[in-house]
Parts: C-alpha cells; structure tokens; sequence
C-alpha cells in the first residue's frame, strides 16, 4: 500500500464504495476535462482504495508533493489538472496517465531506465520550479513541447539523450541550468537565445569542444561551473562575462590552452578555481580581474610557472595553490589582501613566496609537502595571522627561515595553534 497526502474531507467519504474497483480503472483522460473547475485535494496517507476514487468527482488540483509510478498510478492521477508541490517520476515506463497536467511547481523525472520519452506531458505550460531529468533512459524531450516556463533546468546523466528540441518552446530563460552527460561537439540548440543570468553548470560532456549557444549575462548572479570537458577548447561564448556574483570553476579541462575569452572578467564573488588543466599554460586572459571574494584555486595545472595573467589582482578571500609541478614562485598578481587563509601544499619545483610581499595579513597559513621550498620572506611583512600556522614537511626549508618569519609576524599577532615538524632542520 502507498503513502501520499490526506484527501479533502469531501473526497474520502468517497471510499465507502472502495470495493467496486470497476469505476476507478474505468476512467479515461479528457481534453475536455474542465481544469477551471477542479477541486482542490490533499493526498497524503490515503489508502489506496481512496486514491482508486480519486477523479469520479472530476478535476483536481493536488496539494503538496505527489510520486507517480505508471505501473500503480496510471489512472488514479489521470484527472489532475495540477500539482502544487514537486511531482517525482521514477520506475515509469510511460506517462499517459498525466494526460490532463498543466501545472506543477516542480517536475523531477529520475531513475527510469525504460522510460524513453516525456510523451503524456503535452498539456503542461508552467513549471514554476526546477525541471529536473535525470539518469533516465530516454532519448528525446518529447512531450515537454508546451511548455514555456521553467525557473530552473537540470539535464543528467541522461546518456541516451539526443533529442533536445521539445524545450524550444521556453518563453523566458530559466534562472539556471545544469547540463551534464551530454553527447555532441556542441550544446544543445534548445540553449540557443537564452540569456542565462544565474547559476550555470556543464560537465561530463566527453565530446564537448565548444560552448557555442551558451550566452551568458555580462553580470551573472550565480556559479559559473565548466568541468570534465576532456575535449573543450574554445571559451568564446564568455566573451561578454565581466562578473560572477558567485563561483568560477574550471576542472578537468583537459586540452584548455587559453583564457583569452575571460579578458573582460573583473570580479567573481565567490571561489574562483582552476583545476587539472594540463594544457594551460599561464593565467592570461585575467588581466581584468581585480577581486576574488573567496578562495583563489590552482592545482594540477602542469605547465603554469608564476601568477602572471593576475597583474590587476588585488585582493582575495584566500588562496589555495596545490600540487602544481612547475610553479616557481608567486609574481605576476598584485595581490595586498587576503582576507582568508593560504595554503601552499605539494609544488613540487616551489621555491618562495615571492610575489606576496604586499600582503599585509592572514587568516591562516599552511606550507605543507613542497619539495624545495627554502624561502619565507615574501611574508615578514604581515603584521598577523589570525588562524593556525602550518609548515610541514619541506626537505629544504631551515629551521632559522621559519623562526624567522615567526618572529617578523610576532607570537601575540598569531591566533591559532603552530605547527613546524618535518622540515628541513
């Protein structure tokens, strides 16, 4: 037996004729159904005698969060004109039964590894949430060709999928997108017009070489992800981009060989990071750059030397550099502030800190694994650290090169715990 919301009270004095189960498969879905006339239900905990009632009263609008399996659900649900919560879709095999839907306030169809098409949603209009598909079987959008608005769109791990064409119908962008999975040299040509202006992420697309008919706000609000693109190398499409109110992520970019398409960026409110660009091999492109309000990310970027490409960078809200083989020194920023910690861990060819003079203080500092490290004094001019210090296990960094840099930042100017092992000697 399954749980969903409690019926109006209306609707479950209905069950008392629950054992003449004949009417209940007997109904058929309408275009004529009136929707302007449908009563409002609430479905959570109904017995399954009761949901077989459902629609002998005619339309009805579902209150709450409604989960649909074809196999138990095909005519109980077939006189639902809404759903006001978020209707899940999962164990389908079809969809018929929800012939007579318009609206939802969210539509998540996931887990349906039979399921080949969207076809039984042609009546919905409005998804006033996220649409989210996926790890599905299907191969085509097929039903979703009325629908003209959507706040949020989340495409995964539907690696069959190549039939996107059924969402070309959108009036109006939605507020963010997730692409993932996606098979083709280019993005989908439902993409194309949207003018995206909050959150962003493609990834996993193996064979993805071009963000052409991605358009992206000048000011985006929200993240800006592109990671697992083993193919991409044309950045173009971001041109436009001078700001991210949240995150910049490129990861796993594995034949990325410029950020020129990034010359108009001047700040990213979040974390901006760059990982496992192989290719890569310095950071110009960045030239505009001037704040980073969280972390500033590098790790295994094999042929990136110094920061040069960051000459306008003047603050951030810490830096992380790790596992960079041929990082040599820090030059090429312009950075005075970081508000946050630092962490330099695993560089294998790291030599100093030079580069970070100006900055004046920081939220911790971690200096951990980098083979011949031997110089610290880029940082004798902080006048503090608020958190712990860190400095472990760097074979060619001495013992009077720390003591050194401890005493320039003074024991009451640090806040945290001081750890030096493993060092040099």
């Amino acid at each position: 037996m399954r749980s969903h919301t409690l019926l109006l009270a209306a609707l479950t004095l209905m069950t008392a004729a629950c054992d003449e189960k004949d009417d209940s498969s007997s109904f058929t879905p309408s275009s004529n159904l009136d929707c302007l006339e449908a009563t409002p239900v609430n479905v959570s905990g109904a017995d399954d005698a009761t949901l077989d009632a459902l629609c002998e009263g005619g339309a009805v609008t579902i209150d709450g969060d409604l989960d649909y399996v074809d196999a138990v659900d095909m005519n109980r649900f077939a006189c639902a004109c809404e759903v006001s919560g978020t209707l899940t879709i999962q164990g389908s095999t079809g969809l018929s039964g929800l012939s007579n839907l318009q609206r939802v306030g969210a539509l998540t169809v996931a887990d349906n590894p039979e399921l080949v098409t969207l076809n039984g949603l042609q009546q919905l209009t409005e998804i006033t949430g996220a649409l989210t598909v996926r790890d599905n079987g299907i191969q085509s959008l097929a039903g979703l060709e009325n629908l003209t608005t959507v706040s949020a769109v989340d495409l995964s791990g539907n690696t069959a999928l190549e039939d996107y064409s059924a969402l070309s119908g959108l009036t109006a962008s939605p507020g963010a997108l997730t692409l993932s999975g996606h098979v083709g040299a280019s993005l989908p040509d439902f993409m194309d017009g949207m003018l995206l202006e909050g959150s962003v992420s493609v990834s996993a697309c193996e064979t993805l070489t071009s963000l052409t008919g991605l358009t992206v706000s000048p000011d985006m609000t929200g993240d800006l992800s592109l990671s697992n693109l083993p193919l991409l190398t044309d950045l173009s499409a971001l041109e436009s981009l001078a700001t991210v109110g949240g995150s910049l992520a490129l990861s796993q970019v594995d034949t990325l060989t410029s950020l020129s398409s990034l010359a108009a960026l001047t700040a990213v409110g979040g974390d901006l990071s760059i990982e496992a660009a192989p290719l890569l091999p310095d950071l110009s492109g960045l030239e505009a750059l001037t704040g980073v309000g969280g972390v500033l990310s590098l790790s295994s970027a094999d042929l990136i030397v110094d920061l040069t490409g960051l000459t306008g960078l003047t603050s951030t809200g810490g830096i992380a550099l790790h596992d960079n083989p041929v990082l040599y020194n820090l030059e090429g920023a312009d950075l005075d502030t970081i508000s946050g910690g630092a962490t330099f861990a695993g560089n294998t060819l790291l030599r100093s800190l030079d580069g970070l003079e100006s900055v004046g203080s920081l939220g911790a500092l971690e200096i951990t694994d980098n083979a011949v490290i031997w110089r610290l004094d880029a940082l004798q001019g902080l006048s503090g650290i608020d958190g712990a210090v860190t400095i472990t296990n760097n074979p060619q960094l001495s013992d009077d090169e720390i003591n050194a840099l401890l005493d320039a930042v003074g024991e009451f100017n640090i806040g945290g715990d001081v750890t030096v092992e493993g060092n040099g000697g």
